[in-house]
C-alpha cells in the first residue's frame, strides 16, 4: 500500500458537521463553566472532546485520508501531552492531581489535532476564528453585565475589578487581549457594515480588558502590539493600527468611571459610560469610512501615517504601563521644582505596572525560585507530576503563604513534566513562530499574512501573560490557546498542500477496519477517563448519603466502588479508612491508608489516621513517626504541630509505663519541649527574609504556638525537671481566652514543684471543679504525674 495524493484538500462530509459542532461548542461554552478550573467540569468536557476526535477521524477515513502525526508541531504537541502521563507513571507528588493533569493533556492534544483538521480550508479557518472571537465578546459582555449589575454571576465583579466568567481577572485580561487581535483580522476583511459592528465590539473588549485592572496584561500589551504591527501586511497596517489606537483610547477613558459606578450600584451611569465607548468607536468608523472615500492614502504617505500612529500608540501605551498616575507624578515633580507633598504615596492605581518592588511581584518571584530549587531539581528530566507544586509546596516553603499555583504557567510545566514536557511545549511555540515567518516573508496573499499576524499576536498575548500567572490552570483558556496552534497548523497545510496521507480507495478498504478500531479505542480510553471520574464522584456521593443515614456498611461499599473507578481519590480513601477505623477494622484501615499515602504522600490528613491505627496496634513508634512526617509535609502548620505534641507526649508516657524505656521517653519529650523554640526560630527566619529581600512580612506570615501546644510543651518541660520553663509556657497559654482548662492541672503541678503553695491551691481547686478536655489530666492521675520525671 502506498500513500497517494488523490486530492489537494479535504472537504466537508457527513462526519465533519458533528465534529465541528461539538468542538465549537466546547470552545464557546467552556469559559462560562468557571473557565474549567475545577476537575468536575474538566472531566465532563473530556468525553465530549473524545467524541469530536472520533468523528473527525471517521470523516478523514471517509475521504481516504489517514494522516495522524504529519508535522513536527503535531509530534511536539503529542509529546507535551504525554509528558504528563510519563511523570504520573514515574511517581508524582500526588497521583490524583497528576492523573487529572494527564487527562487534561490528552484533552488539549485532541482539541489541537481536531481543530487542525477541521480547518480544512481558509473558509473553515475563518469560521473557527469567528467562533473564537465571538467567545471573547461573550465573555466581555458577561463581565460588563456583572459590573453594571444586570447579571448575577459568582465572583464576576468584585470591588472595582471585572473578573467575568473566569472568576480570575488576570486570566480574563489575557483572554480578552487575545480576542482583540483576532478581531482586527476579522475587521480587515469585513464589509462596511461589518466594520461598524466590529469597531464597537473592539471598544467593548478594550473597556472590559482595562476593567480587569491586570498589571501583567498591561505589560504584555505593548509587546504584542509591537509584534502585531510588524507582522500585519503594510496594505492593512494603517486602518488596523488606527482602530486599535482609538478603541484603546475609548476603553481607557471609560473603564474607571464605569467600574466605580458599578461598584456603587449606579447602573445607569455605568451603562452611560459603556454607551460612550460604543459611540466613540462608531464615530471613529464613520469618520474613517469618510476619509477612505476621500482617498486619504494617496494624499498622505502611508509610511508617514504609520509612523505617526506608532508614535501616538507608544505614548499612549507608555502612559498606561508606566503610568497609572506615575507620569502624572513626574509632571507634578517637574512643575514644582522638584518638590512633592510630604507623605504622598502611590496607591494601586498610581503604581507602575513595571513596579517589581511590590510585594505581589516579589512573592511570585520568590515562589518561582522555590519551585525550581525544591521541585524541578528533584527530577529535572521528567518532572514531579501534574499538580506537583500544589501537592508539595507546604513541605518546603520558607515562610507561611497559601498559593496552590506558582503564578507562572510555564514554570509549572517545567516542574510538573521536567525538560521533556517543557522543551516540547517550547518547541510548539518555535513551530508557531517558524510558520509565522514563512507566511510573513511570502510575497502573496495579504489575507494569509493578516490572519497569521492575528493568530500569532493572540497566542503571544495568552502565552506571554502566562509567564506572570497561572492561566493554564483554567483549561478553557488553554483550550483557546491550543486552538490557535491548530489553526496555524491548518493554515500551513492549506498553503503548502503538505501533510496529507491519502490512499487509494481499494487500499483503504484493506485497512479501514484497523484504523477505525484504533481511533475508536483511543476515543473510548480518553472518554472513559472522564466517565470513570464522574462515576467515582457519584459513588462517593452515595457513600456520604449512606453515612448520613447511619449505614456504614453501605458507605464502605460505595466508597470501595468509587476507589475502583478512580483509585487515587484522596478524600475517598481517607473517608474509607476513617470508617474502617471507627468500626474497628484495623487491618482494612491500614491497607487503605497505605494506598492513600502511596498515592499522595503530601496529603497530611492521611497521617492522622496512620497514627490512630498505630495507637490501635500498640505501635508507639509508628504513631510518633506518623505525626512527625505530617509536620515535615506541612512545616508551617501549627495544628499539625499541636497534634504531634499531643501524640509524642502520650507516647512518652506509654514508653515509661509499658516499656520502662525512660531514655527513649526523654528523647520524645525533648521534641515536644522545644517546639515553642522551634517556632521562634522559624519566625526569625521570616524576619531574615523581611530584612534581606524586598518582601514585606505581615502578621499573617508568622505563626504562634496554640494554647494546647504550649500546655504539652510545658508538661514536657515539667517532666524534664525544668519547672521554670514549664511555668513560662503554661502562663502564656493561660493568657489565651480559648485555652483548654487542662492548663489548671499542669499549673497546679508546676506551682507545687516551685513551692508556691497559694498558687498551687488556687489552680488545684480550679482543676477539681473544671471539666478538663483530656481525661488523662484528672485528679486521679495527679499523683502519677507528680512523681514522674523523665
Amino acid at each position: 500500500m502506498a500513500n497517494v495524493k488523490t486530492d489537494s484538500t479535504l472537504r466537508e462530509g457527513g462526519w465533519w458537521q458533528p465534529a465541528f459542532l461539538i468542538t465549537m461548542g466546547i470552545i464557546f461554552f467552556t469559559p462560562f463553566f468557571r473557565g474549567l478550573f475545577f476537575t468536575g467540569e474538566q472531566m465532563t468536557v473530556l468525553p465530549l472532546m473524545a467524541a469530536a476526535f472520533f468523528c473527525t477521524w471517521m470523516w478523514k477515513l471517509s475521504k481516504n485520508e489517514w494522516g495522524i502525526l504529519t508535522d513536527p508541531m503535531d509530534i511536539l504537541m503529542l509529546v507535551f501531552s504525554l509528558s504528563y502521563l510519563v511523570s504520573f507513571l514515574l511517581g508524582p507528588a500526588s497521583k490524583h492531581l497528576a492523573a487529572v493533569q494527564a487527562a487534561i493533556g490528552i484533552l488539549l492534544f485532541m482539541v489541537y489535532w481536531t481543530v487542525s483538521w477541521l480547518a480544512c480550508d481558509r473558509a473553515r479557518i475563518h469560521r473557527i476564528l469567528t467562533v473564537l472571537y465571538a467567545t471573547t465578546v461573550a465573555v466581555a459582555l458577561v463581565g460588563l453585565g456583572a459590573a453594571l449589575g444586570v447579571l448575577e454571576i459568582r465572583d464576576g465583579f468584585v470591588g472595582t475589578r471585572i473578573f467575568t466568567t473566569f472568576q480570575y481577572p488576570n486570566t480574563a485580561a489575557a483572554y480578552l487581549l487575545g480576542g482583540l487581535f483576532l478581531g482586527l483580522h476579522l475587521y480587515s476583511r469585513a464589509t462596511v457594515r461589518g466594520r461598524f459592528v466590529l469597531s464597537a465590539l473592539q471598544g467593548i473588549l478594550f473597556v472590559t480588558f482595562f476593567g480587569t485592572q491586570s498589571r501583567g496584561a498591561l505589560l504584555i500589551l505593548p509587546v504584542v502590539l509591537l509584534v502585531y504591527g510588524v507582522l500585519v501586511p503594510a496594505s492593512r497596517r494603517v486602518p488596523l493600527l488606527a482602530l486599535t489606537l482609538w478603541s484603546l483610547f475609548a476603553g481607557w477613558i471609560a473603564y474607571d468611571p464605569l467600574v466605580r459606578a458599578g461598584r456603587d450600584g449606579q447602573t445607569l451611569v455605568a451603562a452611560g459610560w459603556l454607551l460612550l465607548v460604543v459611540a466613540l468607536c462608531l464615530g471613529f468608523q464613520f469618520a474613517w469610512t469618510r476619509l477612505e472615500r476621500l482617498d486619504l492614502g494617496s494624499r498622505i504617505n502611508r509610511k508617514l501615517m504609520t509612523a505617526g500612529l506608532t508614535v501616538v500608540m507608544v505614548i499612549a501605551v507608555s502612559y498606561m504601563v508606566l503610568g497609572f498616575g506615575v507620569i502624572d507624578r513626574v509632571v507634578q515633580y517637574l512643575g514644582t521644582g522638584g518638590e512633592v507633598e510630604a507623605g504622598q504615596t502611590l496607591d494601586r492605581e498610581q503604581r507602575s505596572a513595571l513596579d517589581l518592588e511590590s510585594n505581589s511581584a516579589q512573592e511570585r518571584l520568590y515562589w518561582m525560585r522555590e519551585s525550581v530549587d525544591n521541585i524541578f531539581l528533584r527530577n529535572p528530566l521528567f518532572g514531579y507530576g501534574g499538580g506537583s507544586w500544589e501537592a508539595s509546596y507546604r513541605s518546603f516553603q520558607d515562610y507561611p503563604y497559601a498559593s496552590t499555583r506558582i503564578h507562572n504557567s510555564w514554570l509549572e510545566i517545567l516542574v510538573d513534566t521536567g525538560l521533556l514536557g517543557f522543551l516540547s511545549f517550547a518547541g510548539v511555540w518555535v513551530m508557531l513562530l517558524w510558520y509565522t515567518w514563512s507566511v510573513w516573508r511570502s510575497k502573496e496573499r495579504d489575507d494569509d499574512k493578516s490572519l497569521q499576524a492575528s493568530l500569532t499576536a493572540a497566542a503571544l498575548a495568552l502565552g506571554g501573560h502566562s509567564f506572570l500567572d497561572f492561566n493554564f490552570s483554567l483549561v478553557a483558556f488553554t483550550i483557546w490557546m491550543v486552538t490557535l496552534f491548530g489553526l496555524t497548523r491548518a493554515l500551513h497545510r492549506v498553503e503548502t498542500g503538505a501533510g496529507y496521507r491519502f490512499v487509494r480507495p481499494k487500499d483503504m478498504k484493506e485497512i479501514r477496519s484497523w484504523l477505525l478500531a484504533g481511533g475508536l479505542l483511543v476515543s473510548l480510553l480518553a472518554g472513559g477517563i472522564g466517565v470513570a471520574y464522574h462515576t467515582s464522584r457519584s459513588e462517593g456521593a452515595d457513600a456520604v448519603a449512606a453515612l448520613r443515614a447511619e449505614n456504614p456498611t453501605a458507605a464502605i461499599r460505595h466508597f470501595e466502588r468509587a476507589s475502583r473507578f478512580w483509585p487515587y481519590g484522596e478524600s475517598v480513601l481517607f473517608d474509607l479508612s476513617s470508617i474502617h477505623l471507627n468500626l474497628g477494622n484495623i487491618e482494612e484501615a491500614q491497607k487503605t491508608v497505605d494506598r492513600l499515602i502511596a498515592a499522595s504522600p503530601y496529603y497530611t490528613r492521611a497521617y492522622g489516621n496512620a497514627y490512630r491505627i498505630a495507637w490501635a496496634n500498640d505501635d508507639v513508634e509508628g504513631a510518633i513517626e506518623a505525626t512527625r512526617t505530617a509536620v515535615d509535609k506541612e512545616r508551617w502548620s501549627v495544628s499539625l504541630m499541636e497534634q504531634m505534641a499531643e501524640v509524642h507526649f502520650f507516647s512518652s508516657i506509654v514508653l515509661v509505663q509499658e516499656h520502662d524505656d525512660l531514655e527513649r521517653a526523654g528523647e520524645v519529650l525533648e521534641g515536644v519541649r522545644v517546639l515553642p523554640v522551634v517556632i521562634e526560630e522559624m519566625n526569625r527566619q521570616v524576619d531574615v527574609i523581611n530584612d534581606t529581600t524586598l518582601l514585606t512580612m505581615s502578621g499573617r506570615h508568622y505563626i504562634d504556638p496554640t494554647p494546647s501546644l504550649l500546655i504539652y510543651a510545658g508538661a514536657a518541660a515539667y517532666l524534664a525537671d525544668d519547672p521554670e520553663l514549664a511555668l513560662t509556657y503554661l502562663e502564656k497559654a493561660n493568657e489565651d481566652p480559648d485555652c483548654p482548662e487542662d492548663v489548671y492541672f499542669w499549673l497546679a503541678l508546676v506551682y507545687d514543684e516551685l513551692w508556691m503553695h497559694e498558687e498551687h491551691n488556687h489552680y488545684f481547686r480550679l482543676m477539681q471543679v473544671s471539666e478538663l478536655a483530656n481525661p488523662n489530666f484528672s485528679e486521679q492521675s495527679y499523683g502519677f504525674y507528680q512523681n514522674l520525671r523523665v
